[in-house]
C-alpha cells in the first residue's frame, strides 16, 4: 500500500504532463494562423535552439547530443531524489516529478523532430514576447511546488537543534568518503572521455571535436557531483547510526534510561533490541545496589 502510494505521488504525475504536454503540441502542429484566445494568443513556432532558443547555431548532431545527456542527467536526479534524499512533503514530490515532467516533454521532441514544439503567448499590443509551451508552464510550476514543500520541511532539512538530522554527522568520515567516491567517479568519467575523443577524432570536424570535449568534460564534472551528493546521503546512513549509538552508550553510563531507534533507512538496525537490552540491565544492576 504504501508502495502504491509512493508511485502514485511520483511516476504518476510526470507521466500526466509528459501525455499532455505531447497532446497539447500534436494539436498545435495543426496550427495554420495566429488565434487569440483572451489574453493568449496561440502560433506554431519550432524552437531550434536548446535553451531558451540559445545555441541554434550548433550542428544538429551537437545538439541531439546535449540533449540526451541533459536527459539523462535529469532523469539520474530524479530517481537520486526519490531513492536516497529524504522526502516528508507530499508537495515536494510533486515538484520534482512536475519539473521533470516539463523537461522530459521538451527533450522528447528533439528525439521525434529535433526541434521544441512553441505555441503559446500574450496577446499584448506592441509587444513580441517569445512563444512557450505546456512543458515550460510545468516546469514553472514544479518549481512553486519544490518551493513550497521545502518550505513546510525547512526544520527537517535544516533543523537548528537536533545534530543527528544533520546530513554532515560525522564530516571528516564522511567528507573523505564521499570526495573518494566522487574522485573515482571522476577518474572513470575522464578515461571514457579519452577513449571515446581517440575513438572518433577523426571521423568529426574540428568544431564538432571541441564541442565534444567540452560537453563530456562538463558532463563527467556534473555526475562527479551527483555522486558526491549521493555519497554524503549514503553515508549518513552509516554515520548517523554511529552517532545515535555513541550518544546511547553515553546516556547508559549515566544511567539515563532512554530507548535506542534508529530510522528506517539507517544501517545496524540489527543492534537495536541488544542496545536497548544493554540500557535496561545497566539500569536494573545500579538500582540493586
Amino acid at each position: 500500500m504504501k508502495l502504491v502510494k509512493h508511485s502514485l505521488l511520483t511516476i504518476l504525475p510526470l507521466l500526466v504532463v509528459i501525455i499532455i504536454d505531447q497532446v497539447s503540441k500534436y494539436w498545435a502542429r495543426g496550427l495554420v494562423d495566429i488565434t487569440t484566445w483572451g489574453i493568449f494568443k496561440f502560433q506554431l513556432v519550432f524552437n531550434n535552439g536548446i535553451m531558451l532558443g540559445h545555441f541554434s547555431e550548433l550542428p544538429l548532431k551537437a545538439k541531439e547530443v546535449t540533449l540526451t545527456t541533459l536527459g539523462s542527467f535529469v532523469l539520474i536526479l530524479y530517481f537520486f531524489c526519490l531513492v536516497l534524499v529524504p522526502i516528508k512533503s507530499k508537495s515536494t514530490y510533486l515538484g520534482v516529478s512536475i519539473l521533470v515532467g516539463g523537461i522530459m516533454g521538451n527533450v522528447i521532441d528533439r528525439f521525434n523532430g529535433f526541434s521544441v514544439v512553441d505555441f503559446i503567448s500574450l496577446n499584448i499590443s506592441n509587444t513580441n514576447l517569445p512563444y512557450a509551451n505546456l512543458a515550460d508552464f510545468f516546469q514553472w510550476l514544479g518549481y512553486l511546488f519544490l518551493t513550497f514543500g521545502l518550505y513546510q520541511d525547512y526544520l527537517y532539512y535544516w533543523p537548528q537543534v537536533d545534530l543527528r538530522n544533520k546530513f554532515l554527522v560525522h564530516p571528516k568520515f564522511q567528507l573523505r568518503f564521499s570526495l573518494l567516491i566522487a574522485l573515482m567517479t571522476l577518474g572513470s568519467s575522464m578515461i571514457l572521455l579519452i577513449f571515446s575523443f581517440s575513438f572518433f577524432r577523426d571521423d568529426q570536424s574540428q568544431i564538432m571535436i571541441d564541442y565534444f570535449m567540452y560537453l563530456g568534460a562538463l558532463a563527467s564534472l556534473l555526475l562527479s557531483l551527483i555522486v558526491f551528493l549521493g555519497s554524503i546521503i549514503i553515508s549518513h546512513r552509516v554515520a548517523g547510526p554511529i552517532y545515535a549509538i555513541k550518544r546511547h552508550i553515553r546516556s547508559t553510563l549515566n544511567l539515563e534510561e532512554v530507548n535506542f531507534k534508529l530510522r528506517e533507512k539507517d544501517e545496524f538496525k540489527e543492534i537495536q533490541e541488544d542496545l536497548n537490552l544493554l540500557n535496561k540491565t545497566v539500569i536494573d544492576l545500579s538500582k540493586k545496589k
